[in-house]
């Protein structure tokens, strides 16, 4: 064998161990939950999951980062002397930025694991991990009364 089969069969062992490296599912049961606060007012988070239960704070202006285990979580949010519950999916890593309670509306809704949220509008569907029940429209099918 020639050198540049050497170097060519040795190249695709090391690529193909570090395809299968990134493709193996994360080892550990923790996940890191990044909360920014962009208020004026802290940011309370309470999650829970069977047996599991984490209270969050996170003070005006400051960013802190929380390690929970890999949950979908029911969730009470208190922010901006607002109350509203929903669920919370960290299965993977999360950073939820809180706008400023100044706002009518949030100025974008960020990307999936990197979501913007805030009260009033906070986003929704299948690809967001933050779902507030409170901005689910409501449905109504029939009404006799």
């Amino acid at each position: 064998m020639n050198i540049s089969r050497k170097i060519f069969l040795l190249s695709l062992i090391m690529f193909t161990s570090m395809i299968i490296v990134a493709a193996a599912p994360s080892s550990t049961e923790l996940a890191r939950l990044e909360i920014k606060n962009k208020t004026h007012l802290p940011v309370h988070i309470a999650m829970r999951k069977a047996s599991l239960f984490y209270y969050l704070t996170v003070e005006p202006y400051q960013t802190t980062v929380f390690t929970v285990e890999r949950e979908t979580y029911l969730h009470t949010t208190w922010v901006c002397e607002q109350e509203t519950t929903g669920t919370l999916d960290v299965e993977n890593n999360l950073r939820l930025v809180f706008t400023s309670c100044y706002y009518k509306a949030s100025p974008n809704t960020g990307t999936p694991t990197m979501e913007k949220i805030h009260l009033n509008d906070s986003p929704t569907g299948i690809k967001w991990r933050y779902q507030n029940f409170n901005a689910l429209p409501s449905f109504r099918f029939f009404s006799f009364f």
